[in-house]
This record gives C-alpha cells, sequence and structure tokens, in this order.
C-alpha cells in the first residue's frame, strides 16, 4: 500500500502513512517503520530525479566525492545513468550461453519436473549441483530439502531485487529471458508444493518487472504468484531483511538461528532464490543434469551471468562458465593493459584488485583475502591508481547509506569508515574496520570493510 501510494503521488506524507495504518488498523508508528527503512520512498514532493553515484558514472568527467544519498541506478553498462529505468538493450549481451540463448517456447522444463514428480526432480536438481546464483552460492537442492523436512506448509520467494551498485545481470534475463526465470519459478512451485509464492522485484525495475508478469500470465502457474515491488535497499540481498519487507516490517535483518528454512516468511519453512537461480533450473530441466554439469566445474557446475562495466570497450552482460578465467573475460571485453588497470570485484562487499592478479577463476569465494570476490558477478574496470580513490568513497559511502540502523557497529561504523577515508585519516582504520566486520549483525556490515581494506592495501598512497 505504502508502493502504491508513492507510484501515484511520487512521495508519502504524514496523512498517507498514518491513513494507510488506520485502514489496516496497526500503530502508525509501523508503517512508519517500514516506510522509512525504504530507501527509495521520498517524503516531500518536487524533489529532483536524483542522478547514479555508482562506481561505473563516478568515474565519468565531472566527478565530485561522493556524499549521502550515495545509490546506483543499474544502468553501469552506458554511464552516466540518469531517469527512469529503460528495458535492457539486446546488445549488450556481449556473451550468451544457456541462460540467454533464445527461448524455445512451451514449457517443456515444467512438464518434464511434472512427469518426473516431486521426489525424482528434486533428485535431478540434486544431481545438477546447481549453487545459488544470489552471491552466497549455497546448494539450491540442500535449501529445498531442509524447507520439505519440516512437512509444513511452505514458503516461496524469488528475490529480484537486485540492489548491488554494478550488478544487472537480473534485470537482463527478466527484460530478455523472463520465460526462463518463470518457468524454473514453476519447476520449484511443482516440487516444494508452497502455500504462497511471492515474486519480490526492484521497485524501479518496471521494464523487468512488467516482462516479468507478462511471461507469467501466460504460464502453467498463472494466478498462482504474487508479485512484490520492493522500495529499494542494498540489505533487501540478505533473505530475513527481505521477508521483513515482504511481511511490511521495517527491512532489517532478523537474528539467526532459526534460518529461513526453519521460520522464514510469517513463520513458515522458506525458501528464497535468486532471479538467476530460477532461470538455471529451468536449464537444468529442459537440458538435464548432465548438460548442466558439462558446464563449470565439478564443485560448482554451470554458467554464471557477469555484469561488466567501466573502463572496458565492450561493456555489458558476459555468460560464461563458472571456472572461467577471469582474466580471460576481460581480453574479450577489451579491458586497458593489465599494469594500469584494476578491478572491482563483489562491489560494496567485495574489494579491488590489481588486474595484474586477475588470472583467477569465477568460482565462489574470496580472491584476495581484502575482499575481492565473484560474489552476484558484478565487476568494474577501473584505471589505477588514477580511479582507485574515488571508487572506494563511492562504495564507502553506498555502504553507510544502506545501513538498515539495527546494529550499532554497522549505523555508526560504516559512516565512520567513509569520514576517515574522506579525510585521509588512515592510521585507525583497521581497527575500526575490525569492528565493524566481526560485531554487525548481517553481510552488509561484516562484508563493508572489503572495498576501504582493499584499497589501502594496493594503492595506500592515493590517500595521504
Amino acid at each position: 500500500m505504502l508502493a502504491a501510494a508513492h507510484r501515484e503521488r511520487g512521495y508519502l506524507d504524514p496523512e498517507t502513512v498514518e491513513g494507510i495504518a488506520r485502514e489496516l488498523r496497526i500503530p502508525a508508528a509501523e508503517a512508519w517503520e517500514a516506510a522509512t527503512s525504504q530507501h527509495e520512498f521520498r517524503f516531500e514532493p518536487g524533489l529532483p530525479a536524483r542522478g547514479c553515484a555508482g562506481v561505473a558514472c563516478a568515474i565519468q568527467p565531472g566527478w565530485r566525492e561522493p556524499t549521502l544519498p550515495a545509490g546506483c541506478l543499474f544502468t553501469c553498462f552506458a554511464p552516466p545513468a540518469s531517469g527512469d529505468e529503460r528495458p535492457f538493450p539486446p546488445d549488450m549481451v556481449r556473451r550468451a550461453g544457456p541462460l540467454l540463448a533464445s527461448w524455445e517456447c512451451g514449457w517443456a522444463g515444467f512438464e518434464r519436473a511434472r512427469s518426473l514428480g516431486p521426489q525424482a526432480a528434486l533428485e535431478e536438481l540434486a544431481a545438477s549441483g546447481l549453487r545459488g546464483r544470489g552471491g552466497a552460492y549455497f546448494p539450491a537442492a540442500a535449501k529445498w530439502r531442509a524447507a520439505l523436512r519440516h512437512g509444513a506448509p511452505l514458503a516461496l520467494v524469488m528475490n529480484g531485487e537486485e540492489g548491488e551498485p554494478g550488478v544487472f545481470k537480473d534485470r537482463a534475463l527478466l527484460c530478455l529471458r523472463p520465460e526462463r526465470v518463470v518457468e524454473g519459478l514453476a519447476i520449484a512451485m511443482e516440487v516444494l508444493r508452497p502455500a504462497v509464492t511471492i515474486a519480490f522485484i526492484n521497485g524501479s525495475a518496471d521494464p523487468a518487472a512488467e516482462a516479468f508478469e507478462r511471461a507469467l500470465a501466460d504460464s502453467p502457474v498463472a494466478g498462482q504468484v504474487l508479485v512484490y515491488r520492493g522500495a529499494g535497499g542494498y540489505v533487501l540481498g540478505e533473505e530475513t531483511a527481505l521477508l521483513n519487507a515482504i511481511e511490511g516490517r521495517r527491512a532489517v535483518p532478523r537474528p539467526r538461528p532459526p534460518l529461513p528454512v526453519d521460520a522464514g516468511l510469517f513463520g513458515m519453512p522458506t525458501v528464497v532464490n535468486n532471479v538467476e537461480t530460477f532461470a538455471s533450473v529451468s536449464v537444468i530441466f529442459r537440458q538435464g543434469a548432465a548438460a548442466f554439469r558439462s558446464f563449470g566445474t565439478s564443485e560448482a557446475p554451470g554458467t554464471r551471468l557477469l555484469s561488466l562495466s567501466g573502463r572496458v570497450a565492450r561493456p555489458g552482460i558476459y555468460e560464461v562458465a563458472l571456472g572461467t578465467r577471469l582474466s580471460d573475460v576481460l581480453e574479450e571485453a577489451g579491458a586497458p593493459p593489465a599494469e594500469r588497470t584494476a578491478l572491482l570485484c563483489g562491489g560494496p562487499s567485495g574489494g579491488f584488485l590489481p588486474a595484474a592478479m586477475a588470472d583467477v577463476a569465477t568460482l565462489p569465494g574470496r580472491y584476495h583475502p581484502t575482499g575481492a570476490m565473484l560474489g552476484a558477478g558484478g565487476v568494474v574496470v577501473l584505471e589505477a591508481p588514477g580511479d582507485i580513490r574515488r571508487a572506494a568513497l563511492t562504495m564507502a559511502a553506498f555502504n553507510a547509506e544502506q545501513s538498515c540502523g539495527k546494529c550499532t557497529p554497522c549505523r555508526e561504523g560504516a559512516p565512520l569508515l567513509f569520514e576517515q577515508l574522506s579525510a585521509g585519516e588512515t592510521s585507525d582504520i583497521d581497527e575500526l574496520a575490525e569492528v565493524v566486520q566481526a560485531a554487525s549483525l548481517c553481510g552488509l556490515g561484516q562484508m563493508a570493510t572489503g572495498p576501504v581494506r582493499s584499497a589501502l592495501a594496493f594503492w595506500p598512497e592515493v590517500f595521504r
């Protein structure tokens, strides 16, 4: 209701928020806490459209040191970005594989899953070795089994928030191959038999949501999926914060345990998977587990979508087999010579890496102890050392803005990291970073130190 009112008027005023609270018969404070925890809601009329403060835009001419707010508009392949989102351009798919291949009419993958039955279909998923594509890479079949073991009504949630600067691969899938995503979701519904299924899509990603809803309307599960639109917040990549947002609560992480597979949405066992994960499920049931395993490695099979932006000749989406050397992708994209190039890998939860160290495999886990990692597949190519200071400050500002405020180490520590880095006061940053990393409640705070630590490790001179 808040999102609908905001979409209609362009902002939320006290009369609107408190009127919604009265209609729902909840305290006004509960409506306000939900509204103020969503980063894209505005509370005054006539505010100008916000320009993008993502890294690919920050390195364009005319850069100014970032201030808060410092969000991303997710058009990193065509900087500088501004205005409303447009459909993902097909020519920005630079390399396509099974996930982005042309869609064959019909729902063959869903029909195969239905013919196998839930148990055999779950065994097929396990045989494929699919790991979640949201960034944590947890085995998909293990997550589904963990929710099913309770023998209770469960919930199924597709996370299409995609709030990480420099990542636009879910938008590409939803705009260009929405049927593949819908089919994967339908297969999950066939296996899990959920009591409720929700597709949660970023509130600004209108073209992606519209394409998904059109595909859903023509699918075998038409009318069985609730589509929710978010209102921003990087923290929604954390499963329990996403579930709180769906419940109409403040979008903050919950303590663990319990895990969502034990007690998630409205207390039900809940499976949350990423858009790319569901697209991979469709590929598995159309082509078979063995064909899926013909790509990637034994421990991490299949393909992965990389979002490449920054100082490359050919930015865009690259679908590569897991295990592909990152340096090979950079060469294909037309990156500058490695000796004067750096990479931001993993966005605000990752870190920087000299391109000379990019001869690493695109696999789950860290590329370097200071923070760089595969994560959700975002890679921003930078000039080193010229772009490093502005890129590090941009990521530090983003983490400070996006802190949900629930835990003190992140709420207070992330802005302090940004302030100290801006001022060049780096002598105590390691101690501050250790506190933020060790004591924060969720991954946003625990990993917010990566860009700062990695930039200082490789290019300390640019902050003096």
